[in-house]
């Protein structure tokens, strides 16, 4: 119970909080998506979060099922941006996996390496996905 209840905070607080905050403050794809990023990556302790969380994930079998929800939550999420945007559906989902691994990747990277992802390099990121 106690897992599951950690399961279920961490989507809210690393997912669906921030998706209600995006579409609440911006109303542009373009916004929203550029808002989405500043969010999913200025946390550092999130990303640690995160890192644990999908650590977890290959060891727990309920760990796992809840982090592949969330990552269709998520890609889903940013792909309908990217549709609202313009882009094709095919394209949309794509560019969303682009993304979504991109940022995955950054919070296995440590911050004092070269390999730490800045907000600059997450402005030019967004500029290539939409």
């Amino acid at each position: 119970a106690l897992h599951a209840a950690m399961l279920s905070a961490w989507r809210q607080t690393a997912t669906r909080t921030i998706i209600e905050t995006v579409e609440t403050e911006q109303r542009d794809a373009h916004a929203r998506l550029s808002r989405l990023i500043e969010l999913g990556t200025s946390n550092g302790k999130a990303a640690r979060l995160e890192t644990a969380l999908r650590a977890w994930a290959q060891h727990d079998p309920s760990a796992g099922k809840a982090l592949a929800s969330v990552d269709t939550e998520r890609l889903e999420y940013v792909a309908s941006l990217l549709r609202e945007a313009g882009l094709e559906r095919a394209t949309a989902a794509t560019r969303a996996k682009i993304l979504y691994l991109a940022l995955i990747g950054s919070f296995f990277a440590a911050s004092e390496t070269d390999l730490h992802a800045g907000p600059e390099l997450w402005r030019e990121v967004t500029k290539l996905i939409a």
